[in-house]
């Protein structure tokens, strides 16, 4: 299942958020993550719990879902998902990024150290 996934990936992207280095904002990580563990699992038929239920359920009423059946519709559905949930990323965090908690230069990294548009002072987590 794509829990598991995402529980272990959580304190990565924070560790990326929080490297000086990197300086990666957290929110488009975060979203990119609960994104593309969502959306991801629907490409497949044992891609989510969900797909097995209901493939189980339609066969206990007389229709059948095979991989390769589900795989026809599921993929490419998949993909359109995946391509509109990045095109939203980009706009909202790079394009209008600016000003938005969590966007172009709010890493965790900035916050903690009270850096505010790359200057040191301010409030950082008391």
């Amino acid at each position: 299942d794509n829990i598991p996934y995402t529980a272990t990936m959580v304190p990565v992207i924070i560790e990326m958020s929080r490297d000086p280095t990197l300086a990666l904002p957290i929110a488009p990580l975060a979203w990119a993550l609960a994104w593309g563990a969502d959306i991801g699992g629907n490409g497949t038929l044992i891609g989510s719990s969900a797909n097995i239920v209901v493939a189980s359920l339609a066969h206990q009423a007389g229709y059948s879902i095979t991989f390769r059946s589900f795989f026809k519709v599921g993929f490419p559905n998949m993909l359109i998902s995946t391509l509109f949930a990045n095109i939203y990323l980009l706009v909202v965090y790079v394009a209008i990024g600016e000003g938005i908690p969590g966007a172009v230069g709010h890493s965790l990294y900035a916050y903690e150290h009270g850096i505010v548009d790359g200057e040191a002072g301010g409030g950082g987590m008391q």
